[in-house]
């Protein structure tokens, strides 16, 4: 090897262990990894919550009362799947404003899981549900995905909500309840 060669490999040894050492990976309760504030797979709420900004997003949101009546009047069971970024403005508004919705709706008809990304957007967690998203990498967070007892997609937003998420909610799982009324009644 020449000189030239062997400074480029120290120069890429000490900038890959540089990058390593800015931030370190260990791991984080409930099987995710944490890297610097970043929360890698499986995520709770309750690990979220201690991430700077997200509990005082949750805090400060007011879900509509007449959307909350209606999600209330639910009687199907929805999973909801989230790919989250917690270094993430987007997913730090939204999804604290989902799980607030959920908290004020009650009742069980949603299950909710929550997968952290890094900004690679790709999901490292091998629990991560198949069909979900095209392949494992997420196009922007949060991704949140509302799907049916059969694992069907009824709805889905990326980014930013168009409307309050109690609302889409409901507009999502709204026209299952109904075919589920009108199979229960035949």
């Amino acid at each position: 090897m020449t000189r030239r060669h062997l400074g480029l490999l120290f120069l890429t040894i000490c900038v890959v262990a540089g990058v390593g050492w800015a931030y370190p990976l260990h791991a984080a309760p409930n099987g995710a990894h944490a890297r610097g504030t970043n929360l890698l797979g499986r995520v709770s709420w309750a690990q979220l919550e201690k991430v700077e900004g997200w509990k005082a997003s949750y805090d400060a949101y007011r879900p509509d009362p007449a959307a909350l009546a209606r999600l209330r009047k639910i009687t199907g069971h929805y999973r909801i799947v989230v790919v989250l970024g917690s270094w993430c403005s987007d997913s730090r508004r939204e999804v604290p404003r989902l799980v607030k919705v959920l908290d004020a709706a009650g009742g069980g008809h949603f299950s909710l899981e929550m997968y952290g990304v890094g900004h690679t957007l790709t999901v490292h967690d091998p629990s991560f549900p198949k069909g979900v998203l095209p392949g494992i990498k997420a196009e922007r967070v949060p991704t949140i995905v509302v799907l049916d007892r059969d694992g069907q997609e009824l709805g889905r937003v990326v980014e930013t909500a168009e409307q309050p998420l109690e609302t889409l909610l409901y507009t999502f799982v709204a026209p299952e309840e109904r075919r589920e009324r009108r199979w229960k009644s035949q």
